[in-house]
């Protein structure tokens, strides 16, 4: 959001957010500059979006035209994520993770449960090139992802109670997402 509180038909109120009112942009950027490659500024719902896809996925493809075949990766958000947006972005050659509502269609059920796992553990599963999984840190932790194998465990620091900091294991997955966005 860039913060607007003139009169503007542009103009987005979103109750939730830090700055409430103002346009919204949405932007694709370079993950080691921080660089913005490409944005878009949202006008409000148009006729000629495309319907057959949701707002969040007509935006990242929109956004990732230019990258096609060009085995990148990319990642977003939860407003973002899908099931049908990650396999559309592998059918182009793009690499993508995101984190994931887990109420979303198309997921499978260990995604929707409630977590049974104990601090620190994941289970994933694999579907068409799409992995799917939960890690438990503080809370659940829901992710796709199309770029990293599901197996795979990395270290993470994380913050104790006491102000130590202590060193975690963590799908590759989960770190790849938070050292990208």
């Amino acid at each position: 959001m860039i913060p607007f509180k003139g009169q503007s038909s542009l103009k987005q109120y979103m109750l939730l957010k830090p700055v409430k009112r103002g346009y919204k942009v949405w932007c694709l950027a370079d993950s080691e500059t921080g660089y913005v490659i490409k944005f878009d500024i949202y006008t409000g719902k148009s006729n000629d979006r495309c319907t057959e896809n949701s707002l969040g996925e007509c935006v990242v493809i929109s956004l990732t035209q230019d990258l096609k075949h060009s085995n990148s990766i990319v990642a977003f958000g939860n407003f973002f994520t899908t099931v049908n947006l990650m396999q559309m972005l592998l059918n182009n050659g793009i690499y993508s993770t995101g984190t994931v509502r887990a109420n979303r269609k198309g997921l499978p059920s260990m995604m929707k449960d409630k977590c049974t796992l104990k601090r620190r553990e994941f289970q994933f599963q694999c579907n068409c090139g799409i992995e799917a999984i939960k890690w438990m840190d503080n809370k659940p932790v829901t992710t796709l992802t199309t770029s990293d194998n599901p197996s795979d465990i990395t270290l993470v620091s994380r913050k104790n109670k006491d102000g130590t900091i202590s060193m975690v294991t963590c799908p590759t997955a989960v770190a790849t997402y938070n050292t990208i966005t």
